[in-house]
């Protein structure tokens, strides 16, 4: 039961909503002494069905490679293929 009220969870979910609201369900439930489980629930950033996916051992054991991992609500992919992270591109100076 303590695991699914860890903040740490969030780590496990941040490939599938996204950096940013990771972060604001983990502040949240740091400020609130909520579940991340029952916020990601309650705001609909994922599906019971989903987090119950996502959170079998055996999903959350199994190497996966950064375009698998992109593929969720929220996350966002930036030139270097790394959710999340966004990259400006420099003008030519010529």
């Amino acid at each position: 039961a303590q695991v699914k009220n860890s903040i740490g969870l969030v780590t496990a979910l941040s490939p599938y909503i996204g950096y940013e609201n990771s972060t604001a369900l983990a502040r949240e439930a740091h400020e609130t002494g909520s579940g991340v489980l029952e916020l990601a629930l309650k705001k609909k950033l994922m599906t019971k069905q989903q987090l119950e996916e996502i959170l079998r051992p055996e999903v959350l054991t199994r190497p996966r490679s950064h375009v698998t991992a992109a593929h969720g609500a929220g996350a966002r992919k930036s030139a270097g293929g790394r959710p999340g992270k966004k990259t400006t591109r420099r003008k030519d100076s010529r």
